[in-house]
């Protein structure tokens, strides 16, 4: 993700066809927990759009670093939150985060892990960088998530892989085993949802946001 687009167009799938109206980032916000006076670490957080939609529960009295590796994204969650003094943006790679130890309450991994080259030493730098009681929220999926997808796409590409590459590499059903050596107290929440798409633009916008999808066309102009 250089840029926002193609993320974009995920989330607004996500908010316009889920059949849980309650919102996956009011959920996320309600299990962070946060209190004045907590510093807070988001890596990978794209355009921030965590904080957008919550932006009027947050304390007053809390300061929440911003990272991102892709400075596109960076420079578009600075567009919408870099007016609020609570917010600092740094740019870096995950794998290398530039703070000193011992310094957050909080750290937040949103759909971010699995793009993340070396998992474990990404691990071993949020626990440097947490203060002894301080935790990780990390969200993934899981290994079913959009097989439907990956079926309707097979049926134009026999080559589509038939596996979900992100839920492998930190997914639900390995996650807890690739915390336990860092983590030794471990709490699973899940977020029940589905999608209901209606329409074919949204669907074919988000199949031609995947990896290697850029020209992937399902018969557009068409009457299927």
């Amino acid at each position: 993700y250089q840029r926002p687009n193609k993320l974009t167009a995920r989330m607004l799938v996500h908010q316009r066809f889920s059949r849980n109206t309650y919102g996956w980032n009011r959920w996320v916000y309600d299990h962070l927990s946060l209190k004045p006076g907590m510093q807070v670490l988001e890596l990978g957080c794209g355009t921030g759009t965590l904080w957008q939609e919550n932006v009027s529960r947050l304390p007053r009295e809390i300061q929440v670093v911003l990272s991102d590796y892709s400075p596109g994204m960076l420079a578009e969650a600075r567009v919408h939150l870099g007016r609020d003094d609570r917010f600092t943006f740094i740019e870096f790679d995950a794998q290398a985060i530039p703070l000193a130890s011992a310094r957050v309450d909080l750290v937040i991994a949103n759909h971010m892990l699995y793009h993340v080259p070396d998992i474990s030493h990404a691990l071993s730098e949020v626990k440097r960088v947490l203060r002894p009681q301080g935790h990780l929220a990390a969200a993934t999926n899981g290994e079913e998530h959009m097989r439907e997808l990956y079926d309707l796409m097979r049926q134009f590409d026999p080559n589509v892989r038939k596996d979900n590459n992100s839920a492998s590499r930190f997914g639900l059903q390995n996650g807890d085993a690739m915390l336990a050596p860092f983590f030794a107290h471990r709490d699973l929440f899940i977020y029940d949802d589905a999608l209901w798409i209606t329409e074919p633009e949204p669907l074919v916008a988000y199949i031609q946001s995947m990896w290697g999808m850029g020209t992937w066309d399902l018969g557009a102009g068409d009457d299927h």
